[in-house]
C-alpha cells in the first residue's frame, strides 16, 4: 500500500452525515436536528410511528425501523435493493421511535432519503453536498464511492478514502469543524 491507496471505510462512511445535517441546519435547508423526517418523507405523514421520526433519531440509530440486512446491508450481495433509499423508507417501524437503538444501514438510508430530496432542487446529491460543503473545503479527495443500482451513494457504509485524507477528516472533527482557522461548520452544531 502507498500514501494513494484508498480503503474502504465500512460503517465509518456514517461519520460524514452528522455534520452534513449541521451544514444544510446552517444553510437553512434543514430547520434542526429534530425536524421530523416525515417533513420530507411524506409517504410517513399518515404512520403512527413514522411520522414522529427525528433526523438526530435516524442519526443515533433509534428510529425503530426494521434492519432487513438481506436487501440493505453490503455492496455486492445479489439480494440488495436496486434503490436502497426507498427500500428504507418502506420498511416497517418495529418500536417507537427513540426507545431502542438498533445498529444497521435502514436508518442512514431513510435519512440519505430525505437529503436527496432535500439537495434536489440544487441539483445536488448528498454526496455532492458533502463534497462542496465540507471534504472540498478541507482538502479531502476520495477514491471512491459505492452506489447502489439507481445511482444513490451507500450512506452508511460507501466510502474509500486514503489513511492521510480519513486522518484530515478527524482532525477537521476534532477541531469542532473548524479548517485552518476558518469554521466550516458551525462548533455549536458539531
Amino acid at each position: 500500500a502507498v500514501a494513494e491507496t484508498t480503503h474502504h471505510l465500512h460503517s465509518g462512511t456514517k461519520g460524514f452525515w452528522g455534520p452534513v445535517v449541521a451544514a444544510m441546519i446552517e444553510d437553512g435547508l434543514i430547520s434542526s436536528f429534530d425536524e421530523l423526517a416525515a417533513d420530507t418523507l411524506t409517504e410517513w405523514q399518515d404512520h403512527p410511528r413514522k411520522k414522529t421520526i427525528t433526523l438526530r433519531q435516524l442519526l443515533q440509530l433509534n428510529a425503530g425501523l426494521a434492519q432487513d440486512l438481506e436487501n440493505l446491508q453490503g455492496h455486492d450481495r445479489p439480494t440488495l435493493a436496486d434503490d436502497l433509499y426507498e427500500h428504507a423508507v418502506g420498511l416497517a417501524c418495529w418500536f417507537p421511535p427513540g426507545e431502542r437503538f438498533a445498529y444497521g444501514p435502514s436508518c442512514y438510508y431513510a435519512l440519505g432519503a430525505v437529503l436527496e430530496r432535500k439537495l434536489a432542487d440544487r441539483g445536488q446529491t448528498p454526496l455532492d453536498y458533502l463534497k462542496e460543503r465540507i471534504l472540498d473545503p478541507i482538502g479531502v479527495t476520495h477514491g471512491k464511492w459505492v452506489h447502489d443500482d439507481s445511482g444513490n451513494p451507500h450512506i452508511p457504509n460507501g466510502a474509500w478514502f486514503t489513511a492521510r485524507d480519513w486522518a484530515r477528516y478527524g482532525q477537521f472533527l476534532l477541531q469542532e469543524g473548524t479548517w485552518e482557522g476558518e469554521q466550516i461548520v458551525p462548533a455549536a452544531l458539531m
